[in-house]
């Protein structure tokens, strides 16, 4: 069943959650709800396509941008239809042209068609923070209750998650192995094609090939192909369990193998991956004779 979008922005516009877990969450006033995007941009109906990121960004550059849309449900409204000032927000209104793959994903995809009439965007959390740091490095209590919400008032055939966080959290709802993998969202059983966030990829030949990737993938799924391209890298998941492991001893070096089997169980959830009690255990010694390679980066930006 379709969910009413104007039911849910009021809902949204309003929520304050999170306002005291200390998630770098803000207010543009004193007595304003805290910052945050409605819960989808675009679409406000079905849609073949939704996106989802890790959370908006706030800095001295786009304050205004918040003090419009947070100053009534009215201007919340306009910004979910991707109205700012007269312009597309998605097209145009984004510093850093942040949702450049976004528009590309969909071009390709829907040649011709406006962004708005074939997809929307939403974040595992609504509100703003200056990056992520601040944010829970698993889970997400804003998507575990708005997230399906959103599912249903767009019926997307396929979500493309952008980067590490949003993976991980629908992965955490997988049904298939490989990718793009399936995953249980709300009623239904949609694919989700994973791509990394343009910031953590730093050829812009890797972009354009995830781009490639996702538009073939959501072709695939809307015409009821069985089979999905692999994605770009030839890899089933974008990183492996001893890649990660190499990372999060590097990176952590008094990290003991419980912590380090259970931050591998998260990122290989059942039921497709099945991270034992002595894995942890296992890659702490692998490291500390030498026999795990450290990759260049953190494998869940990839």
């Amino acid at each position: 069943m379709q969910s009413d979008p104007r039911v849910l922005r009021q809902k949204i516009f309003r929520c304050e959650l999170c306002a005291d877990f200390g998630f770098g969450f803000s207010r543009v006033g004193s007595g304003a709800p805290l910052s945050k995007f409605p819960p989808t941009i675009g679409s406000s109906h079905a849609a073949p396509l939704l996106f989802i990121g890790t959370n908006p960004r706030i800095s001295n550059t786009n304050l205004e941008l918040y003090a419009e849309t947070m100053r009534s449900p009215e201007s919340f409204d306009l910004l979910a239809r991707d109205v700012w000032r007269g312009q597309s927000y998605v097209r145009f209104g984004e510093s850093g042209h942040h949702y450049d793959l976004h528009i590309a994903i969909a071009g390709k995809a829907f040649p011709g068609k406006p962004f708005a009439t074939v997809a929307a965007v939403t974040e595992l959390f609504l509100c703003a923070t200056t990056d992520e740091e601040s944010l829970p490095r698993v889970g997400s209590k804003c998507a575990d209750l708005y997230f399906d919400e959103v599912a249903r008032q767009v019926q997307p055939q396929v979500v493309v998650a952008v980067g590490a966080k949003a993976r991980n959290y629908l992965a955490g709802r997988r049904l298939s192995i490989g990718v793009p993998f399936r995953a249980q969202v709300a009623e239904s059983e949609i694919v989700v094609a994973p791509v990394p966030h343009p910031a953590a990829w730093g050829a812009k030949s890797g972009t354009n090939a995830y781009i490639d990737w996702a538009a073939a993938v959501i072709r695939c799924a809307i015409s009821g192909a069985a089979n999905f391209p692999p994605p770009p890298r030839g890899l089933g998941h974008p990183f492996t369990q001893q890649q990660l492991a190499a990372w999060l001893i590097h990176s952590n070096p008094i990290i003991d193998s419980g912590e380090l089997t259970a931050r591998l169980a998260v990122a290989f959830p059942p039921p497709a991956y099945r991270v034992g009690a002595r894995h942890g255990a296992h890659y702490l010694s692998l490291y500390r004779t030498g026999k795990l390679d450290v990759p260049d980066s953190d494998p869940r930006d990839w």
